[in-house]
């Protein structure tokens, strides 16, 4: 999976946490969140997501 920032310039790849196709993927406060079946895997940023 690839992450754009907002301009569309690629800052970043992330690797499957889990087989499986991710089905959601967003922001939760400081935190990257992606949803693959009924696992929920979270990645703590530095910065927090849209307001």
């Amino acid at each position: 999976m690839q992450v754009f920032d907002s301009m569309g310039r690629l800052c970043g790849v992330l690797t499957p946490a889990a087989p499986g196709s991710a089905e959601a993927l967003g922001f939760e406060g400081d935190r990257l969140t992606l949803w693959i079946g009924d696992a929920k895997y979270t990645r703590r940023l530095s910065t927090s997501g849209a307001k």
